[in-house]
């Protein structure tokens, strides 16, 4: 079983977009995840295709076990 993070983001239209990592620490604090998505969002290091990410709207864990 493995682990994702979820960032999810809005942009500057209010739709939700979502970046996930596989994988993340585990001792990784939700402060620091929220950190580094205020720093793409001031970077503006991603753009969609209704403009520029504008807020952090969620950060989630989940868990994700293969079917066998």
């Amino acid at each position: 079983m493995s682990k994702n993070l979820e960032m999810v983001f809005k942009d500057v239209a209010g739709k939700t977009k979502n970046i996930s990592v596989a994988d993340p620490r585990e001792d990784i604090t939700k402060a620091e995840v929220k950190g580094v998505m205020e720093g793409l969002i001031t970077d503006k290091a991603f753009v969609t295709t209704n403009g520029d990410l504008a807020e952090v709207s969620a950060i989630r864990v989940s868990s994700v076990e293969d079917l066998a």
